[in-house]
């Protein structure tokens, strides 16, 4: 299965406002393959939003690619110009961003908005079937009531609604992969469970990259995981493999602090410590000083991936001394 999304030892630098230069993504490397679906963990701060944004090239100004690639669909993203970039959002691949007030413009209308989506990559389109898509897309997404509510502004939809709404722009073109950026986190567990669903059937064969920190949503709708701790990758494979057979410490970790029916009356497990900014990295596993399983190594090298079997691998030193 060919894969759909690349990323090859990616490097970003952040540049501060007197030129030092902090590394905050550290060789990333993973692939998506074309119709499934992967999910990005960690903690807040980890480096998964502005991966994200690497695929989209929506990243901020004092961000500095200093090496690696991220390819879609076979073209190297990193080289494309601002004018190409523009055709391939929309078209080839579509975000659905954390907070959709913040994105949907307050003083357009919704079917304005959705409208102006489609019509970006179908520039000749009557404004006849303009409208019918629009309010096709709406349908598709369950607004009720589509022909009153695309005449509505954003500040008339509740919480879901905006976001289904957001959704309806991110699939207007139907493009290959599809990204949620923490995009059911503003939700309450309903509706959060309604847009989950929703996204996964319009999935349509296409594919899907969640970011996320619940790691009950990718048990749920993912194929793959990926687990990144402070702009680094610390293990990865199927989700099967990654729940039920956690290598890393910090995987282990992440699981062990969810809630369960056990919990009940008890205290909940947490990890000690925080996860560190980037001026703060430490230069060999940056998860290392909350580890309570690190070697004298672990602060001077970052460790290489161990492949624990064909659908899981990891990055630590527990195991690459046993695969030694």
């Amino acid at each position: 299965m060919p894969d759909i999304l690349r990323f090859d030892n990616f490097r970003l630098d952040l540049q501060d406002d007197e030129g030092r230069r902090y590394n905050l993504l550290d060789d990333i490397s993973f692939t998506l393959p074309e119709g499934k679906a992967l999910g990005i963990v960690g903690e807040s701060g980890c480096g998964k939003s502005i991966t994200s944004l690497a695929v989209m090239r929506l990243l901020p100004a004092a961000a500095r690619v200093t090496g690696g690639s991220v390819s879609l669909k076979g073209m190297d993203l990193m080289s494309k110009t601002p004018k190409e970039m523009g055709d391939i959002r929309g078209r080839d691949v579509a975000m659905v961003f954390q907070d959709p007030m913040t994105c949907l413009n307050p003083v357009l209308t919704i079917g304005l908005q959705i409208g102006e989506a489609i019509r970006r990559h179908n520039p000749q389109m009557a404004e006849p079937e303009l409208k019918a898509a629009t309010l096709e897309l709406l349908h598709k997404v369950g607004i009720p009531n589509p022909e009153k509510r695309m005449k509505n502004y954003p500040h008339q939809f509740s919480g879901g609604m905006r976001q289904r709404t957001m959704i309806a722009m991110a699939i207007a073109c139907s493009p290959a992969l599809l990204i949620a950026d923490e995009a059911t986190t503003a939700l309450d567990v309903t509706i959060q469970a309604q847009v989950l669903d929703l996204m996964v059937r319009l999935k349509e064969g296409g594919s899907l990259m969640f970011i996320t920190h619940n790691l009950g949503i990718v048990a749920e709708v993912c194929d793959e995981v990926t687990v990144m701790y402070a702009g680094q990758i610390v293990e990865a494979g199927t989700v099967e493999e990654v729940f039920l057979h956690p290598a890393h410490p910090y995987t282990k970790g992440l699981l062990l602090a969810l809630p369960t029916l056990r919990s009940k009356g008890n205290t909940l497990y947490n990890i000690p410590g925080v996860v560190p900014t980037v001026r703060n990295f430490t230069p060999g596993c940056r998860y290392a000083p909350r580890c309570d399983y690190k070697l004298p190594v672990c602060s001077e090298r970052k460790p290489a991936r161990c492949v624990l079997n064909d659908r899981h691998h990891a990055a630590c030193y527990l195991y690459e001394e046993v695969m030694a």
